[in-house]
């Protein structure tokens, strides 16, 4: 289970590494073996440990012809990785292109996956987001 945030940064190569607390569970659990791909509501990346990546993309598969633009989207724009021994990855030009990434990042713990923002973009959604009716209401219902 991952929750929490931390602050990472793309190297000149486009490589990131893995915070802590999340690599460790990566390593540990998944053997290091990652997918990244497109978010399919949201402009930034989402990564899975492989296994949890594995049965989303067989749904995702077995969609109907008519959601074949979700499925580009996700599987499409799927790429397997195996972290380095130094927690590192590399994220590819295309991944770095559509989610607008930066040097400065944000990962997000959502459960079973992370997301990866581009820092001033995801400062920017959640501002947006914390100002809107239905957050306030969500706050409320849970709270």
């Amino acid at each position: 289970m991952f929750q929490g945030s931390s602050a990472q940064a793309l190297d000149a190569k486009g490589r990131m590494t893995i915070p802590q607390a999340f690599r460790d569970v990566l390593l540990r659990e998944h053997g290091g073996q990652i997918t990244l791909t497109r978010h399919p509501k949201e402009d930034c990346l989402v990564l899975y440990p492989r296994t949890n990546w594995l049965p989303m993309r067989d749904r995702i598969n077995a969609l109907p012809a008519a959601h074949a633009l979700f499925k580009r989207r996700m599987i499409g724009a799927a790429e397997d990785i195996d972290l380095d021994d130094g927690g590192r990855m590399l994220v590819s030009q295309s991944l770095r292109d559509f989610a607008g990434l930066g040097r400065e990042l944000t990962v997000l713990g959502q459960g079973n996956y992370l997301e990866i923002w581009d820092r001033a973009a995801y400062f920017a959604y959640e501002a947006q987001a914390a100002a809107s009716a239905d957050y306030g209401v969500l706050a409320d219902l849970i709270m």
